[in-house]
């Protein structure tokens, strides 16, 4: 899996997120489906942006430094 994938479905489930907030804060329909939809997107993209930071080759010799 590239990065760039990871970031997209981090960024999304942010978009998500603060809508959902935005929603809720106005009263609007749809709020919680867009935190349902939102904060798992959210929670898989800096969970695989994680997995990726710690499978990098040189990330032992930036953290020895």
């Amino acid at each position: 899996m590239r990065t760039r994938y990871a970031l997209i479905l981090l960024a999304l489930g942010m978009c998500l997120s603060f809508l959902g907030g935005l929603f809720k804060i106005q009263h609007w329909p749809g709020a919680s489906a867009l935190f349902v939809f939102g904060l798992p997107l959210e929670a898989l993209g800096f969970f695989l942006l994680l997995y990726k930071i710690l499978r990098y080759p040189g990330f032992k010799d930036f953290l020895d430094s």
